[in-house]
């Protein structure tokens, strides 16, 4: 079995990322709030706002199929994190401005770093992601944000690999 630390790890750095930089002169708050949440978080509106990391997917490699057996010898195994950055805010225009700066910051900045001690010793890049549209309302409504006030913003993590669990 996998260990799923990889995957929290690859989230962590991409809101601290977004944490950690200086919101624009003139927005609201000097730093973004939120961080990784949960679709509870997001669907019960107990999520203050700002901006935070969903994780919804994770698929193996690029064509979905098993590359590596478990057992002894198991080899790690290289998947992709796709996640929607939510953005949420009371006004419409500070939404919209948070939804440009995160965009482009993510765009200025697509490469993960790692906090001493807890990397993988991965690149983990940060790529946008286009769902379709079928699929993206699928997930608005399985999130339950009809009628909600956000904002959802598609990208995948590559490069993050699961390393086998001791005694998997």
């Amino acid at each position: 079995m996998a260990d799923h630390r990889a995957i929290e790890v690859a989230c962590e750095g991409l809101a601290r990322l977004l944490r950690d930089a200086p919101l624009p002169a003139g927005q609201a708050g000097s730093h973004l709030s939120g961080g990784v949440i949960g679709a509870g978080d997001v669907t019960t509106g107990s999520w203050p706002g700002g901006a935070g990391v969903l994780p919804y997917r994770v698929r193996v490699g690029r064509t979905g199929a098993l590359e590596s057996p478990g057992g002894p010898d198991a080899r790690p195994l290289p998947v992709e994190v796709q996640v929607v950055v939510v953005c949420q805010a009371e006004e419409p225009g500070t939404r919209l401005a948070l939804a440009g700066w995160v965009m482009g910051r993510l765009h200025d900045h697509p490469v993960l770093t790692a906090e001493p001690g807890e990397g993988t010793g991965d690149t983990v890049r940060v790529v946008a992601d286009d769902p379709g549209r079928t699929e993206f309302l699928q997930l608005w409504a399985a999130l339950g944000l009809e009628g909600r006030d956000v904002l959802l913003l598609p990208y995948v993590l590559t490069g993050v690999v699961l390393e086998a669990s001791p005694g998997a």
